[in-house]
């Protein structure tokens, strides 16, 4: 088993086993049943399309984006992305070791003074090809369960 930090909900519990797929359930649910995304969620969707269209061709078998759980290595990067996260709170996790190491600086960073459409894809390659260099973002391709608390 190799342990993580994932950001999630404050009310799950140590003993709790958090299930993959929770970003792209809800990804899969713009334009469904009159149900759409913002323009900047709907710019993420279109990094996560590109970013799940370059994993099939350059890394077939490491976990899909849209059917992981998200976790970190270290616990300085779990505290950076709870910034972004109300109502969350940052808890240890073991799992399996299905995973895929990504540079989350790569994807989540847009490149300044370039459109959006001419990055999209190149940030979405460079995820998949790329040793990380940046935070470390864990894509976790089974379930994980919590075994701590942090914060």
């Amino acid at each position: 088993m190799t342990e993580y930090f994932w950001v999630g909900a404050s009310e799950c519990h140590v003993g709790d086993v958090i299930e993959p797929g929770g970003w792209g359930s809800r990804a899969r649910q713009d334009g469904v049943g009159g149900f759409n995304f913002d323009a900047l969620s709907r710019l993420s969707l279109a990094i996560e399309i590109a970013a799940e269209v370059a994993r099939r061709y350059i890394r077939p078998f490491a976990p899909s984006r849209a059917n992981c759980i998200f976790a970190w290595e270290r616990l300085e990067d779990a505290q950076f992305f709870l910034g972004k996260r109300q109502g969350c709170s940052i808890f240890k996790v073991v799992s399996e070791p299905n995973f895929y190491r990504g540079d989350y600086d790569v994807i989540t960073n847009a490149i300044p003074d370039t459109p959006h459409f001419d990055q999209v894809i190149d940030r979405a390659i460079r995820f998949w090809k790329e040793i990380p260099n940046g935070r470390v973002e864990v894509l976790i391709g089974g379930s994980a369960k919590i075994t701590e608390k942090i914060s």
